[in-house]
């Protein structure tokens, strides 16, 4: 299962780490997870 980008009611993108469930943070050009420590690169598939 990749992590998934869902949009929420205002049309903003909400990523959920595909490790522990919880949302994810975007950071310059990095996705990551506050919960576990995962992160992922915007360029990632």
């Amino acid at each position: 299962m990749d992590y998934e980008a869902i949009t929420t009611g205002f049309q903003q993108w909400v990523h959920i780490c595909e490790r522990c469930g919880e949302r994810m943070e975007e950071r310059h050009c990095k996705i990551v997870c506050n919960k576990c420590g995962l992160t992922r690169d915007c360029s990632d598939p």
